[in-house]
């Protein structure tokens, strides 16, 4: 596997640098000096100024999703925008500020190039296009566990993919109490995995169940159903940014399920370090 050449970049708002060591990228968010639709912004030009082909290769992901669904272009679109609008203001304003950066370009797929309304599907593409490959997710706590606290072991089951395998990502965001840290990919505002600053983890698998049942309770984990326009990747975010303890986290994440229909099927996988 070839791991693309990337010299450090450094926007006064984010920062990306490749660890040759680890083999990953590490992003840099400051929300603590600058507005979330700047951070946004800053992130999309930070990502073009890598040396990965960011908008061929995202392109690329879009026009084979697409090739591999029943869902048109304006449905994923419109799915995706009132995902956006149920949001909390501030990630849309990341998402807005990424689009920003590539208006007036048209969104036909596969034309190498991203546009604003393909760089929103591209954030949200596993949600609006029902694109989420499995995952798997494990944690042993109490007596179960070598150091007498939780460890937390999740696979992230992407299909392969000679590049886009290359552009695993550790986020940090920086943002006072809120700040949160976590592993994912180059390109996505919400990291697969989850760190905040109360030593709590929450990830989100796919599983895409046939069904329209209220959220339950299970040993932590979260069953929801597959139709909605809640983003369940957002809800995560923001209750990791938000909440100090654990059945807060889950309780929350449950009501808005609930109450607001997520957009796909997932198991919530949550755990602090004792439980």
């Amino acid at each position: 596997m070839n791991i693309p050449s990337a010299n450090s970049t450094a926007s006064p708002a984010v920062t990306i640098s490749y660890d040759d060591e680890k083999k990953l990228y590490r992003v840099n968010m400051d929300f603590n000096n600058y507005s979330h639709f700047e951070v946004g912004r800053q992130y999309a030009i930070e990502l073009l100024n890598l040396d990965i082909d960011f908008e061929g290769v995202t392109d690329k992901s879009l026009y084979e999703s697409f090739n591999a669904t029943t869902r048109t272009f304006e449905q994923a679109l419109t799915h995706a925008k009132k995902m956006i609008q149920n949001m909390p203001k501030d990630f849309a304003d990341e998402i807005e500020g990424m689009a920003s950066v590539f208006t007036n370009k048209p969104d036909t797929l596969g034309n190498g190039m991203l546009s604003y309304n393909k760089l929103i599907l591209s954030v949200l593409q596993g949600e609006s296009l029902d694109d989420i490959p499995a995952c798997s997710a494990a944690a042993v706590f109490g007596k179960k566990s070598a150091t007498g606290h939780t460890i937390v072991a999740r696979n992230n089951d992407w299909s392969p993919d000679p590049v886009m395998d290359t552009w695993n990502a550790l986020f940090i965001f920086q943002n006072g109490d809120k700040s949160i840290g976590g592993n994912g990919s180059l390109g996505e505002l919400i990291p697969s995995n989850i760190f905040n600053s109360w030593r709590m983890f929450a990830c989100s698998l796919s599983s895409f169940p046939d069904s329209t049942q209220p959220l339950q309770s299970k040993t932590h984990s979260v069953g929801t159903h597959s139709v909605g326009t809640h983003s369940v990747s957002a809800s995560i975010r923001h209750a990791m940014e938000k909440f100090k303890s654990l059945g807060e986290l889950e309780n929350f994440i449950i009501e808005q399920g609930n109450n607001g229909r997520y957009a796909v099927g997932s198991l919530i996988m949550v755990a602090d370090e004792n439980t």
